[in-house]
């Protein structure tokens, strides 16, 4: 796993595999790699404009994987895997 540099916005197939007050988290594939997006942009509403600031590019986070298994691996190690599987959406 590495953080990637990509934005949220790439990923226009994106689905949400688990959903958390405050966020979601969102997979996807793209060439040949795998990503789980870690959304937590509502929080936004509730920081101050100092605070945005500092925090903005840590609300969405973008995990590059070279397997879907390394992905659900990571998935489950953050405690996602309940809501993946339950969906069925991860590969």
């Amino acid at each position: 796993m590495r953080r990637s540099l990509l934005t949220k916005v790439l990923f226009a197939d994106a689905r949400v595999v688990a959903a958390f007050e405050g966020g979601c988290v969102l997979a996807a594939e793209r060439g040949g790699k795998f990503y789980l997006i870690q959304d937590e942009s509502t929080l936004a509403n509730f920081l101050s404009e100092e605070d945005l600031v500092d925090f903005a590019h840590e609300l969405v986070k973008v995990f590059e994987f070279d397997s879907a298994g390394e992905r659900e691996a990571f998935s489950q190690a953050r405690g996602w895997v309940t809501e993946v599987r339950r969906r069925g959406r991860m590969e």
